[in-house]
């Protein structure tokens, strides 16, 4: 199987950031007073080493002290996931249990699980009700997911009435008001806590960065978007590393459509931090989502060249998830040679990612053979998982992957396997709990909330598809693709208006986004209105006038079919002829020129314009797609289906090539061709019932039920009709017949 892309470049980019750990040199026999100097200044990547040295000594796993700086150290450099455990078993001992908690809470924030924040703050309050960090600590976390906004100011509150001189409380009270629209409550807390780091002379620290912030964010919310950008740039100067500050700029930027100005922002963030692996990643990932992999590629290779020993081979882990991701596997697993050669196998997270690798590339036999060297049973467990998930073995790999998760719960990647694991198997239910708790862990690690959303969205369920896209978009905007989900699933709702919403605005310089979201309108008013009203829609559009450019073909090609559509042929003629005119070179016009003489009955003009197209470009799609319909008709299904196969390289996301592929081989009695077709249609999209219901009776066929009964399940949950529904029934049984039959759709 083809490795799955996710938000974070894929999943094993996903699991890349999810087990990967900080190497670096181990002095022999490190001693607990000298991981206590290093926290003292800071050097909490030094600690790792030395603490996991600690770790392994007799009584070290069970000193809570030792948990407690492992943990911190943990979390301190952006891993809470892997710190949990020993925070929590350290927070047994009533003398550190404080402590862990205020960490586990600090450590959710950090990167921005705010589940994970509240359960720290929740579990310190319980601990000691009387300090007043645990209250700041659950209000800022309340603050952050942008929601509670009362009980944050409760707790805001509660935390002043134990220490009137906290600073994050009154920053805390000023954004809980500003959440809750009381604005003129919100101007007054605000100066309140001017006055007080003024009158404190405390320099203000880190707390300044945020309290700028703020105040950006009040003149915003205060309807003063020029006031708000004269802040937030002013507040980049004076911090430019801080991450609220840099985090709410380049969101104002990006809602302002100035995504290079934000790219700056981020840049001279990175500048200011070289080793900050997160501004780095980020800055990556937005010129990936901008189309600029070579710009992201060479931010993640320059990290490489650090003289930090730590940070490079971080940043040779991280440019490896991307190499594989974007295809170059060869290459990636060359990176992973290299960090192998500098650190060995013998770490166990290490050994994981690189079975991970491996399993990516297909090299199954050395998977299993370095899972069964690996000492750490989660891991193993998992690399398993990944290496069956690979060989299309779900059973198995979701045997392995529930194993893992008894091991390891908060893995959220290896959630978001096991839901597709459940997809494949026709488990459903199943596969929606699962992409929901990897949710819960954050929606940048994997496709979780735009495969949920897709699932929803073909089950027409549109309310529940859209709330799911839209979940967390606020700590973790929507991708490319999810923005234009969003958009689709409005359209089905009837919540747009034709126009983009402003909190996608981000996309709106990207000319494919445009386009796609045209189509978008156009074919939700024809929908809604009939071909007449989206042939309007066009008409009215500002680039009416610009369709003859290459861009907005996609347009011309709706406007001139929803004209055919009303009975307006002429005037979708006299259309194509205007941009024939403007933009002769252009094969896509002279294709769609032919589609409309063909739909006119003048089939030697169809054919001359058809010929044309092909000969300025051999790949035209309306003409390939007419060619093979002509071969098709003549009973050349061979030729035909050579054809489809082209076409559907040329657009995956069109499955009807596959679709008439695998008819015509059905026709030609090539049963296992024509399967292979249907299966490529479930590899591209996993909720075609129609595909499932096919192969479902193929596998019955073969006396093979339990695969039958898988892709049962999918189809009648997936348009599969009662035909589906009524194979569902024949191998199970009425749902009360038996002990055996399965779980009810």
């Amino acid at each position: 199987m083809a490795p799955l892309i996710g938000r974070s470049w894929s999943v094993l980019g996903a699991f890349l950031v999810l087990v990967l750990v900080l190497f670096s040199a181990c002095a022999p026999g490190p001693s607990l007073e000298q991981v206590r100097a290093m926290h003292a200044e800071g050097r909490f990547e030094e600690s790792i080493e030395p603490l996991r040295h600690l770790l392994k000594e007799d009584g070290g796993s069970d000193n809570p002290e030792v948990l407690y700086l492992y943990g911190r150290a943990l979390t301190m450099t952006s891993q809470p996931s892997l710190a949990i455990w020993a925070l929590r078993k350290a927070a047994k001992s009533p003398e550190w249990q404080m402590a862990s908690a205020l960490e586990i809470a600090a450590g959710g924030l950090k990167v921005g699980d705010y589940v994970l924040a509240l359960d720290g703050a929740n579990q310190a309050i319980e601990s000691d009700p009387e300090n007043a960090s645990g209250y700041e600590l659950r209000a800022m976390a309340r603050i952050q997911s942008r929601k509670d906004y009362d009980l944050a100011l409760e707790d805001a509150d509660r935390a002043l009435e134990i220490d009137p001189e906290t600073g994050t409380a009154l920053v805390a009270r000023a954004v809980s008001l500003l959440g809750l629209e009381r604005i003129e409550e919100a101007a007054v807390a605000i100066e309140l806590a001017s006055e007080h780091f003024d009158s404190a002379d405390m320099g203000l620290g880190r707390d300044a960065g945020r309290y700028c912030a703020v105040r950006g964010k009040f003149a915003l919310e205060n309807e003063e978007p020029e006031r708000a950008g004269e802040i937030f740039m002013e507040c980049v100067e004076r911090y430019p590393s801080h991450e609220l500050v840099v985090g709410e700029a380049v969101n104002y930027l990006d809602q302002k459509g100035d995504l290079e100005g934000a790219n700056a922002v981020v840049i001279a963030a990175l500048e200011a931090n070289p080793l900050d692996r997160r501004l780095r990643l980020g800055l990556a990932r937005r010129y990936e989502v901008m189309g600029r992999l070579d710009d992201a590629q060479r931010i993640l290779e320059e990290a490489t060249e650090v003289e930090h020993k730590t940070g490079a081979v971080r940043a040779l882990w991280d440019l490896a998830a991307f190499q594989i991701a974007h295809g170059q596997v060869d290459e990636g697993l060359e990176t992973f040679d290299i960090v192998i050669e500098i650190r060995g196998t013998r770490d166990p997270d290490l050994a994981f990612a690189y079975a991970d690798a491996l399993a990516v590339a297909g090299r199954f036999d050395e998977v299993l053979a370095l899972a069964e060297e690996m000492t750490v049973e989660p891991h193993r467990q998992m690399v398993l998982g990944r290496a069956y998930y690979e060989r299309g073995d779900f059973a198995q790999a979701f045997a392995h992957f529930e194993e893992g998760l008894r091991l390891w719960p908060d893995n959220t990647v290896v959630r978001f396997l096991a839901a597709s694991c459940a997809e494949e198997l026709g488990d459903i239910p199943k596969a929606i709990e699962e992409y929901r708790y990897a949710m819960r862990g954050g929606a940048s690690g994997t496709d979780a909330r735009i495969r949920l959303a897709r699932l929803f969205f073909a089950r027409k369920d549109f309310g529940e598809a859209l709330a799911v896209v839209q979940h967390d978009s606020q700590g973790t905007p929507p991708s490319f693709e999810e923005a234009l989900f969003e958009l689709e699933a409005m359209e089905e709702l009837g919540r747009t208006t034709g126009m983009v919403p402003q909190h996608l605005a981000i996309y709106s310089r990207s000319p494919e986004f445009n386009t796609r979201a045209s189509l978008i309108f156009i074919e939700g008013t024809r929908r809604r209105h009939g071909p007449a009203a989206a042939a309007l829609l066009v008409e009215s559009s500002p680039i009416s006038g610009e369709l003859a450019q290459v861009q907005n073909i996609p347009i011309l090609e709706a406007w001139v079919v929803n004209l055919a559509d009303s009975d307006q042929e002429d005037e979708a003629l006299a259309k194509i002829e205007e941009a024939l005119k403007a933009s002769p070179e252009l094969a896509d016009i002279h294709g769609l020129h032919g589609m409309l003489l063909e739909r006119m009955g003048e089939a030697e003009a169809a054919e001359a314009a058809f010929a044309r197209a092909l000969e300025l470009d051999p790949n035209e799609i309306l003409s390939l797609e007419a060619m093979a319909q002509k071969e098709r008709a003549e009973g050349r299904l061979e030729r035909a289906v050579a054809i489809y196969d082209r076409l559907a390289g040329l657009q995956p996301e069109d499955l009807s090539a596959l679709r008439l592929a695998a008819k015509a081989l059905a026709e030609l009695g090539r049963e296992s061709d024509a399967e292979t077709y249907l299966r490529r249609i479930l590899e591209r999209d996993p909720y075609e019932g129609r595909a499932a219901l096919a192969l479902a009776q193929l596998e019955l066929s073969r006396e093979r039920v339990a695969p039958a009964l898988a892709l049962a399940r999918r189809a009648a949950q997936f348009g599969g009709g009662n035909e589906a529904r009524a194979l569902v029934m024949k191998l199970t049984g009425p749902p009360d017949a038996s002990d055996q039959a399965a779980p009810a759709l």
